[in-house]
């Protein structure tokens, strides 16, 4: 009897201090993104990112050849995107439409609309993981699991890390500059159609103010040995966005 009651003492004991350890962690995770957020305008601020456009424009290497994609698009909340792009490569423009609404997606290509369904889960978690910046403000809330990552270099410089995980999404690590608290990396582990496991980084730079909100208008993007580098040149904010905009194209 003794040796069951001592047992359970030291099982409650462990249990005690590990919430007590995962509360400390989590505050320790919340202060990295408080921070972040006062650094990028205040938290009031980056909360009315909840829906909003932007404007764009991506360069990558293809095979040798390179490739323009001038992109502007629309969001509401994490689960809807209506994307227009129009791609230069070899000297021929194309123009592209891609639309999330839910848990459907479709991609239209001239006058031919294909239903997006291998493809949705990727393209939704990498959407997620490049808007990082944007949604600190959820991340605090209660549907979000914060793990504090500790210090560690990012391009030489002393940054710090956060886990977020989320039923609905892959789980991504955010890096933040020690000393300015702004956003330089995200991480993301992701699987293509085709089954390969792939890791997408997305690296911030040049922040500039647009709308009392400090947005980095640089982003390097790495994945699978390839790399592509987008510049934003405007993002808004919107109250709201009407629910055609995210009808099947």
């Amino acid at each position: 009897m003794r040796s069951l009651v001592c047992g359970s003492l030291v099982v409650c004991l462990h249990l005690t201090c590990a919430a007590v350890l995962r509360a400390d962690e989590k505050d320790e995770a919340k202060a990295v993104l408080d921070k972040a957020l006062k650094a990028m305008g205040g938290e009031a601020k980056v909360a009315k990112l909840k829906a909003g456009t932007w404007k764009a424009t991506l360069t990558a290497s293809d095979g040798g050849k390179d490739v323009s994609v001038v992109s502007e698009g629309t969001w509401q909340g994490l689960h809807h995107y209506h994307i227009n792009a129009d791609a230069t490569f070899d000297g021929r423009t194309e123009t592209a439409v891609f639309v999330v609404n839910g848990d459907k997606g479709w991609g239209k290509h001239g006058e031919r609309v294909d239903e997006a369904k291998e493809e949705l889960p990727l393209i939704k978690n990498g959407l997620y993981a490049m808007r990082a910046p944007q949604l600190l403000p959820d991340f605090k809330g209660k549907d979000f699991t914060l793990s504090h990552l500790g210090e560690m270099k990012i391009n030489d410089k002393a940054a710090v890390g956060v886990s977020v995980a989320h039923k609905e999404f892959k789980d991504i690590s955010i890096f933040f500059d020690v000393e300015s608290g702004l956003p330089v990396k995200t991480e993301i582990h992701l699987t293509d159609p085709r089954g390969k496991e792939i890791t997408v980084e997305f690296f911030y730079s040049d922040f500039k103010e647009m709308e009392g909100i400090k947005h980095p208008t640089k982003l390097l993007i790495k994945f699978d040995n390839k790399e592509a580098k987008m510049e934003m040149t405007e993002i808004k904010a919107k109250d709201k966005v009407e629910e055609s905009e995210f009808a099947k194209p």
